[in-house]
């Protein structure tokens, strides 16, 4: 039995073979729009460099946690980080950052995505040692850029670079003297973090 195959039937299994093909890889990177998942959890180590202004400078290390919101080319995402460190007069230092960035994906559909993302954030500040009943807080704005490496459709890498501008909370000050570098706190400070963790979506 002969089967005669015309060109459009032809045409016609090669369109489905190529569908086909393509479904499978978008399942796979998992960025087909209809089996997108928009949940991602991120944790993360982050070093973080401040300069503050006619005080020197601070380096602390701190570990954090994000809930984002990923719709297709844009996200929405809630974070937390935590620092310790030593501050511009060598006396321990921590600092608790609450804030929300807006994230946008260049290439939304690739293994490799290129974003940006921009935000705000409350920042706390406490001294262990050497300040007499120092606690400031801070109104910080951000930007970056980043990259994510998908490796399934649940699991990925994240690392970007971001810049930030803070600046304090007036009320926050207990005490302020310009002559004394334990009493005086910068009323801005400009910094870079550096950040890298597994993103898991669900």
């Amino acid at each position: 039995m002969t089967i005669a195959l015309t060109v459009p039937t032809l045409t016609l299994l090669a369109c489905a073979g190529a569908a086909a093909a393509t479904e499978t890889q978008a399942h796979c990177v998992g960025e087909s729009p209809d089996t997108r998942l928009r949940w991602q959890g991120w944790t993360r180590v982050s070093q973080l460099y401040l300069s503050e202004a006619d005080s020197g400078n601070a380096s602390l290390t701190g570990l954090g946690f994000s809930l984002r919101l990923r719709l297709w080319w844009v996200a929405v995402e809630a974070w937390m980080d935590v620092y310790r460190g030593h501050d511009q007069v060598d006396t321990r230092r921590t600092e608790y950052n609450v804030g929300f960035d807006f994230l946008f994906y260049l290439n939304p559909e690739d293994s490799v995505q290129l974003f940006g993302l921009g935000g705000v954030s409350g920042v706390t500040v406490t001294h262990s040692e050497g300040w007499a009943d120092e606690l400031s807080t801070y109104h910080q704005f951000q930007v970056g850029l980043g990259l994510q490496f998908r490796l399934t459709r649940r699991l990925a890498l994240d690392v970007n670079a971001v810049a930030l501008t803070r600046f304090v909370i007036p009320s926050s000050l207990p005490t302020d003297d310009a002559h004394d570098p334990r009493k005086h706190v910068p009323v801005y400070s400009d910094g870079l973090v550096l950040r890298a963790g597994t993103v898991f979506a669900f």
